[in-house]
């Protein structure tokens, strides 16, 4: 059960795009790279993560790196 119930998603959206926004930010001040991936097929990662996609899925991936 749910605490926000159908209100849920909103707020895990949002927590997630400021997580992304962070994650941009830290990759600038280390001098990487950083890429927000657009589309992804969740259950694979979510498989590679070990989520099992009800308690636990994926809703963002990103890669950061060295730019050559």
């Amino acid at each position: 059960k749910w605490k926000y119930r159908e209100r849920a998603y909103r707020y895990i959206y949002m927590d997630v795009g400021h997580i992304g926004q962070t994650l941009y930010l830290a990759a600038t001040a280390l001098d990487l790279g950083c890429c927000t991936v657009g589309a992804f097929f969740d259950e694979e990662v979510d498989r590679v993560i070990g989520a099992d996609g009800k308690n636990e899925i994926s809703v963002y991936l990103g890669a950061v790196g060295h730019v050559t």
